[in-house]
């Protein structure tokens, strides 16, 4: 079973500001990590509460996510079009 992904508002405004096909690619890579939410060559991070982040790199969009297993979601943090 696939993990269900989310985003916060300021990742919401990135998205709607693209173009459908950046839209389209920018799907695809969020899917792609509800498949596999702890993907090779991703970078991480912790923050005061030890919770873990991922920073990962789909073409032209860097990803910042934190992985809640439990409930199996990704929340995405940040969304950045390089």
């Amino acid at each position: 079973m696939d993990f269900s992904w989310l985003i916060n508002q300021q990742s919401t405004a990135v998205f709607v500001g693209l173009r459908k096909r950046q839209r389209a690619h920018l799907l695809q890579a969020l899917d792609s990590l509800a498949k596999n939410p702890y993907p090779e060559m991703a970078g991480s991070f912790q923050d005061a509460k030890g919770r873990l982040f991922y920073i990962k790199q789909f073409g032209e969009f860097v990803i910042t996510y934190f992985v809640d297993d439990p409930v199996r979601q990704i929340h995405i943090v940040d969304l950045v079009k390089v």
